[in-house]
């Protein structure tokens, strides 16, 4: 008692007593967050593809990679199987018919208008006749030649009005009409079966199809296009491409449906509607990039990512073989899996987690001992040591434990040999000088630190709860050397089982 007295005067001098349990309490939590943090620290692979291993690498534990390459070969091969979109007018054939009714018809109306008008003004222009006598012995007045005739004037003026609306004509059909061609149609007075016989070759050419740019279209020959119809939902798949026209064979085809259409037409008709129809032709297959693009980001969107599963103990890398692409893949998502890890707030919450247990702990047992002063000191002076002790040990324990899993030929659990660690010796240690009510509670402790240290796992925290607290109590009454062995025994038994 003099000497716990003397030792607690001596510790009491140096250091108050209230600043003793809190410098116990920091170095114990020093220690742990610091045997913790290298657990955390960032594993570093900087193997490039043609290096030599220069050891074994193993997958510490399951988990998933992303392979970029793959998932973007499937992109690729989704966009290219996309198949061009493009657009079909069939509107534009019905227009431009009806078009060149309208305005062939509006110019047989204007002839007729101009006919009426001019036999209106010919007929109050023309004087009465008056009847004429001779005079006997009166010499004869010499002959006049006649006017030319009514009608023909009244020809002519109908004619010059025609011609003035060449421009008018030219812009109701949208094309620029050459006054040869517009003389011959103001002479067959814009004939109807010239209009006709214009809508018929159009219709025909146009049903098949013109395309603005062949060349850009063939290139799709190997796989097809979607030819949507304008102003429906209507679409269809068309493999034969060749089919379509682009402008310069559209206007070959005229000239070519045009000599059965027009074989009872003179050459000099005929060769006025081939001219116009030609004209007349526009492309009615259009390419819709838009609508093109946004299907094949629709089906990128839907490739899933394609993913390596590589299970724990999985053999990585082996020594002396050469990396490839797929091994510095798997490395660098591990890498990057650790990366992800917040390593300044995985040590801070372990702590705290450490922290909170052994306040618990306090607060529950040594504060409401009744133990003199000094012996509550050596009690947390001990308890602290054991701490600081088992972490080390557990920490030494499963880093070799881990390195064993990775290097050996043969594939095993690292938790497996982890388990072969003699936590539960700190239990049997503190009930022996501490009580069996300590022990279990250091081994709460330990326990927790244990899991933690051992990357959270779960298992081990239950694994050395379980044996350190049996292990404390069959130790609890030992007077003599075979309770302990006995005591060694009976925990090794539990921990194989």
């Amino acid at each position: 008692m003099r000497i716990d007295r003397n030792i607690y005067t001596a510790l009491n001098h140096l250091v108050p007593q209230h600043r003793v349990r809190w410098l116990m309490l920091l170095a114990v939590i020093l220690v742990f967050t610091a045997l913790l943090y290298p657990g955390l620290v960032v594993m570093d692979f900087t193997y490039r593809i043609g290096d030599v291993a220069e050891r074994d690498i193993k997958a510490s534990r399951d988990f998933l990679i992303e392979d970029r390459q793959a998932t973007e070969a499937n992109q690729r091969k989704a966009s290219e199987q996309t198949l061009t979109v493009y657009d079909y007018d069939v509107l534009l054939s019905r227009n431009l018919t009806r078009n060149i009714d309208q305005v062939f018809r509006d110019m047989r109306s204007s002839v007729a208008e101009l006919k009426a008008k001019e036999k209106l003004r010919a007929a109050a222009a023309q004087p009465a006749e008056k009847a004429v006598t001779q005079i006997p012995g009166q010499l004869e007045t010499p002959v006049v030649p006649a006017p030319p005739p009514a009608e023909q004037q009244s020809g002519l003026k109908v004619r010059d009005a025609l011609l003035e609306k060449q421009n008018e004509f030219g812009e109701k059909l949208g094309i620029s009409i050459p006054d040869d061609v517009y003389r011959l149609l103001v002479e067959s007075r814009f004939s109807q079966n010239i209009s006709d016989r214009m809508v018929q070759i159009l219709f025909e050419i146009l049903k098949t199809g013109v395309v603005a740019n062949k060349e850009i279209l063939l290139r799709e020959s190997d796989r097809g296009i979607v030819l949507r119809t304008v102003g429906t939902d209507k679409e269809r798949i068309v493999r034969n491409l060749r089919q379509f026209y682009d402008l310069e064979e559209a206007q070959m085809m005229v000239r070519i449906m045009g000599q059965p259409v027009l074989k009872d037409l003179g050459y000099r008709d005929a060769d006025l509607i081939v001219d116009l129809t030609q004209e007349l032709l526009q492309p009615n297959i259009t390419l819709n990039r838009r609508e093109t693009q946004e299907r094949r980001e629709a089906a990128i969107a839907e490739v899933k990512p394609v993913f390596h599963k590589i299970k724990a103990g999985e053999m990585l890398l082996r020594e002396g073989e050469r990396v490839t692409a797929v091994q510095v893949l798997k490395l660098q998502a591990i890498q990057e899996e650790h990366q992800s890890q917040r390593i300044t707030l995985s040590s801070l919450g372990a702590a705290l987690i450490m922290l909170c247990a052994i306040l618990s702990i306090y607060l529950l047992h040594y504060r409401r001992q009744a133990s003199p002063p000094a012996s509550v000191i050596r009690d947390i002076i001990f308890s602290s040591v054991m701490l600081c002790a088992f972490f080390v040990l557990a920490e030494v324990a499963g880093s070799l434990s881990r390195t064993l899993a990775q290097n050996v030929p043969f594939s095993f659990e690292a938790l497996s040999l982890f388990y072969a660690t003699p936590i539960s010796s700190a239990t049997m240690l503190v009930c022996i000088f501490m009580g069996l009510e300590s022990a279990v509670l250091l081994g709460v402790i330990l326990a927790i630190g244990t899991g933690i240290i051992f990357h959270g796992s779960f298992e081990a925290l239950a694994f050395f709860l379980i044996s350190g607290i049996m292990a404390a109590y069959w130790i609890q009454n030992c007077r003599e050397r075979r309770v302990f062995i006995k005591a060694g025994l009976m925990t090794g038994l539990l921990n194989i089982a």
